[in-house]
């Protein structure tokens, strides 16, 4: 068998000094010309390159290198011609004696070979016959790269190459064995059909295999596929292009290293002929192993999209751990791009790569240097960087230091990191005490301990101390700004085993950390504080991060959480320690964590957050739902629906309804807000909102996202505070408060749920909270057998789970996304011609609009016994209403009416409780303006006022707002204009028989716009003067007396 470094020395020759001693050659440019020596011709079509060290026949398609040139020109065999080379150019032909075997090897792999020369031969030839695929490969490259490289292709038939190769004398067994034909069912046909065809060869310029690519749009087979692997193709040692690429590397040494077949030829197309791709698979060490061999430095230009990244990042790290360097042209981001695409000609290629060429060890550091300011990420990230220049030559490490300092300072902390790697170099006699053998020498001296039979031992001045009675398996770190964790699994001597939940706190003083690894059981820490941050320094290096889900629901990150598991399309169940991935990322959901398994306290509500799979569809269960509570289930179901995509509405609008539930006792409404809750797992009622505190009901709306929260017992006398807590849903506003981990920054609670509240009072004790409601009214409260066993069967099937609707629906996210907009604009065209055209409240109609809008785009993809034009009517027939409410029912009309009533009943005078006056300025604590014209304001006695509806409240049982909230409501109402101080009032006469008094008292006076307020306090009795107009002070010639 002839040596590698015998052929090697043959092509280093140049090609012209072997193919000038049989043809005449000319100079033209770069390249020669002469008359082809494999047929006859008058005019030069063969042309030698000295740059690729090949030569072609443009005329016969013959060619090859140096051996090949002289295979074709003398008919010899691959070692025959290796041999008349060498002997011609004084070359010494080292040979080893073969083994029959060896030799029957060697015979095999000659007959792949040629069976591949064949191939080629007639790809080549089938490429110049049709004419679409002949057009496809000539609009991506030229002429002289599609002969270079022998593209071919291989015709749309079964049968077409069989025939040939018989032709040739080719048997069937051979051309299977080398991957050119397929045998199915019995019959044998080729391999490769209608597809461009790439021949490999190795470096020696032999074909070794095939890549087949498919140019038809819309087929659906595989885009590439290769040869299978043979005796002579396999995919982990082979390098597409090396034949073509080997004068440039030796030349240059260096490499580039793209990812595919057609980058090699645009980069050689332009110039750059020391360019390789792998075949089909990732980069491995058989390939780094032969570059090795050529060059000392390789560079990578990957695609840009993210598989691209990934696996120029893997291939970078392979070359520098195999001591070769690595440099990187990253490719622009915005869109997907690669070199063959992105590269035109060697102008442009050459500006872009000297702007945008990286070593891969400084472009990994600059990277990740803004993730620097964690002094854990900071500290692994340095270790990991000096292990990769630890790689290369020591002469590099001091420059590589140098500019890695000046990414991420200090310097001292990279000498330091790779000076550890270099001191891990010993050996175990130079330790001087006695180490257990299976005890890593240089992790020991790294970490200054070392673990046996469960205990950690560390390192003393002259001997080693068992520091503890346990060891600990790190999990995961649980990253966050302000309570990052850490978790692990720790195991004693006696076998006990806990998973355990660290705070960061925990870990920085030796006393936080005893106390609470000792609070699990017999866990002893004997160590000092030197021994626990040796301690750290080890776990911390071999724990991957994984980010803590602190809001149940929809993630950002673009899944689904449940306290159990995540929704991405499927269901993927937590692991016992509460730990799932998604995309390559790990995230930590405590709720169901094993380590908390025992705190039946901690996690309450998330728990009930959880998947349970039913098996009632969502056609079945809105059936039972709407046949139980009526109309009112579908507005229940269609704000379900919008909640599911809360966050993308809140960023169109800023807001989002509140669902209202109210009625008498035993209506239902709790009921259904319950049932609506099950979507979310086995949810109870939520709290009582007169018992529970701000914080308490902030806390409660703040816990999930894209979900719903209920709040019960709304009471329009609740306090003023609570009723502007629920105005704040609406607005997306939670509960503020100063945060002391935040340096007393100021923090607001995230809203980020579809609240529902209910009651046994419509909540219109501020008309502003009410408008910012969707409302539903109950009044049934008795119930026939019939329709109680209804209502237990739907809360059985509840029990059994509903959450895969919630899954169902989730799953149609983009199309929402992008259809949501166009239903919105459609739906309020339909609700305003069913309110026919009537005025209403902006907020009320906006409102209502959205979660039938909702409804509206996801009819088409959801099966469920709702008509969208029976939900547009209902919708329209209870936003007239509401509207309605609006003005009947607001409490401040209501108490201006009682106002009116005290005056009509004499229990209100004028001048003793109030006073209208005609003024062109007003000066209080809230206005000082000049109107220029008369403007009708009316000064209220509103201490004696207030007691006087109090006290009608409670004689006529109705249900008034407590004093408080009620003056809140006034000093917050449009027309109130502030209190004016040093207001005369007449001292009230009891006994209106007796002369009339002109004494006065001084008072403060609440001042209201009369004309705003609506009401008329002007008496009418027939003998009285006549009466003024609604709205209109009585005109007066008498001085003021103030």
């Amino acid at each position: 068998m002839i040596s590698r470094e015998t052929i090697d020395n043959i092509l280093q020759i140049n090609i012209t000094d072997v193919v000038g001693n049989y043809v005449q050659l000319k100079k033209h440019g770069a390249n020669y010309s002469g008359l082809c020596p494999f047929h006859n011709e008058k005019t030069p079509s063969f042309i030698v390159s000295p740059a690729k060290n090949t030569c072609h026949c443009f005329g016969c398609g013959k060619g090859g290198n140096a051996i090949s040139f002289m295979m074709e020109l003398k008919n010899m065999s691959y070692p025959d011609a290796i041999r008349a080379i060498a002997r011609d150019k004084g070359i010494e032909v080292i040979e080893t004696e073969q083994t029959e075997q060896e030799k029957q090897q060697e015979n095999t792999k000659e007959a792949l070979f040629k069976a591949n020369e064949i191939a080629t031969q007639f790809f080549m030839a089938e490429l110049q016959k049709h004419h679409e695929a002949l057009k496809y490969v000539q609009g991506r490259w030229n002429e002289d790269t599609i002969i270079s490289f022998q593209l071919g292709y291989a015709p749309d038939t079964w049968d077409s190459f069989k025939k040939f190769a018989a032709s040739k004398g080719i048997k069937e067994e051979l051309l299977l064995q080398a991957g050119l034909l397929s045998e199915s069912k019995g019959k044998v046909f080729d391999c490769f059909r209608n597809r461009i065809m790439f021949p490999i060869h190795n470096m020696y310029g032999r074909v070794t295999g095939f890549t087949g690519r498919s140019f038809v749009k819309d087929d659906k087979s595989p885009k590439y596929f290769n040869t299978i692997e043979t005796t002579v193709f396999k995919k982990e040692q082979s390098l597409y292009g090396l034949h073509m690429a080997m004068r440039a590397i030796r030349n240059d040494d260096h490499i580039r290293l793209v990812e595919g077949n057609p980058d090699v030829l645009r980069l050689h197309q332009i110039g750059k002929h020391n360019t390789v791709a792998t075949c089909g698979t990732a980069l491995t060490e058989e390939h780094i192993k032969q570059l090795k061999s050529l060059c000392k430095s390789i560079t990578i230009i990957g695609d840009s999209d993210q598989a691209g990244i990934k696996a120029m990042r893997r291939s970078a790290e392979l070359i520098i751990k195999s001591g070769m360097f690595c440099n990187v042209v990253p490719l622009p981001t915005d869109q997907k791009n690669d070199p063959d695409s992105f590269f035109t000609d060697d102008v442009q290629f050459d500006q872009y790569a000297n702007e945008n060429i990286k070593d891969y060890i400084y472009y990994y550091a600059a990277e990740r240097e803004s993730k620097c300011k964690s002094p854990d990420y900071k500290t692994k990230l340095i270790d990991e960087i000096a292990n990769m220049v630890y790689a290369l030559p020591d002469g590099s490490h001091n420059i590589y230091i140098e500019q890695l300092a000046k990414i991420i300072k200090p310097k001292k902390l990279w000498q330091d990191a790779i000076r550890a790697y270099k001191d891990n170099n010993i050996e175990r006699d130079d330790v001087g005490i006695q180490i257990p053998k299976h005890v890593s020498l240089s992790d020991y001296e790294r970490f200054g301990f070392y673990i046996d039979k469960n205990c950690y031992f560390f390192k003393a001045k002259e001997d080693i101390i068992c520091g503890s009675n346990f060891i600990m398996e790190p999990l995961f770190h649980i990253a966050s700004v302000l309570n990052a964790k850490r978790l692990y699994r720790i195991r004693n001597i006696y076998g006990s085993e806990e998973v355990i939940e660290l705070a960061q706190r925990d870990m920085i003083s030796l006393s936080a950390f005893k106390l609470r690894v000792e609070s699990l059981g017999n866990f002893l820490f004997d160590g000092t504080e030197a021994h626990l941050n040796r301690l750290k320094h080890f776990l911390y290096e071999k724990t991957q991060t994984c980010i803590e889900v602190t809001q149940l629901g929809w993630q950002k990150a673009g899944f689904w959480s449940w306290s159990n598991g995540i929704f991405n399309g499927k269901f993927t169940k937590l692991d016992e320690n509460g730990i799932v991935a998604y995309n390559d990322v790990n995230y930590y959901i405590p709720a169901t964590s094993n380590i908390f398994s025992s705190e039946e306290n901690l996690f309450v509500s998330e728990r009930k957050f959880r998947y349970k799979e039913g098996k009632i569809t969502l056609y079945d269960y809105s059936h039972k739902l709407i046949d139980v509570y009526g109309d009112n289930a579908i507005i229940g179901l269609c704000f379900y629906f919008a909640t599911l995509f809360r966050d993308y509405l809140v960023n169109i609008f800023g807001w989002f309804p509140i669902l209202n539930l109210f009625g008498p006792k035993g209506a239902g409404k709790t009921e259904l807000a319950i049932s609506l809750l099950q979507f979310f797992g086995p949810q109870s009622k939520g709290p009582n909102i007169t018992n529970t505190t701000k914080p308490g009901l902030a806390d409660h709306v703040a816990i999930f996202s894209n979900a719903l929260v209920h709040i019960d017992e709304y009471k329009n006398n609740i306090e003023y505070e609570k009723i502007e807590f629920l105005k704040g849903l609406w607005d997306l506003m939670g509960r503020t408060r100063m945060n002391m981990d935040k340096d007393k920054k100021k923090e607001t609670t995230s809203v980020d749920v579809g609240v529902i509240v209910s009651g046994q009072e419509m909540p219109t004790a501020d008309i502003a909270l009410f408008s910012r409601l969707i409302f539903c009214s109950f009044t049934k409260v008795e119930y026939t057998d019939t329709e109680k066993l209804k209502f237990n069967e739907l809360k059985e099937i509840e029990k059994k789970g509903i959450s895969h609707i919630t899954h169902e629906i989730l799953q149609h996210r983009e199309y929402f996304k992008e259809n949501f907009k166009e239903n919105y604009e459609a739906a309020s065209a339909e609700l305003t011609e069913e309110i026919n055209n009537a005025v209403i409240e902006d907020r009320i109609f906006k409102n209502w609009l959205l979660v039938i809008a909702a409804f509206r785009t996801l009819k088409d993809k959801i099966s469920i016994s709702m008509d969208y034009t029976e939900v547009v009517k209902l919708a329209g027939s209870l936003i007239v209403r509401q509207n309605q409410e609006t003005k009947k029912n607001n409490e401040l009309s209501i108490f201006w009416s009682i106002v009116e009533f005290l005056f009509r009943d004499n229990q209100l005078r004028e001048d003793e409780d109030f006073k209208v006056d005609c003024v062109t300025k007003l000066k209080t604590d809230k206005v000082n303006v000049d109107w220029g014209q008369p403007r009708t304001v009316i000064y209220l006695n509103h201490t004696r006022i207030f007691q006087l509806y109090r006290l009608h409240g409670q004689k006529t049982k109705e249900n008034i707002l407590p004093l408080k909230t009620l003056e809140y409501y006034l000093m917050n109402n449009k027309t109130y204009l502030g209190k004016k101080q040093s207001v005369a009032f007449k001292i009230r006469q009891e006994n209106l028989q007796e002369p009339e008094s002109n004494k006065r008292f001084i008072t403060s006076a609440m001042a209201f716009d009369y004309e705003g307020i609506n009401i008329n306090l002007v008496n009418t009795g027939d003998n009285e003067e006549e009466p003024r107009r609604l709205n209109t002070p009585k005109e007066t010639t008498e001085k003021l007396p103030f």
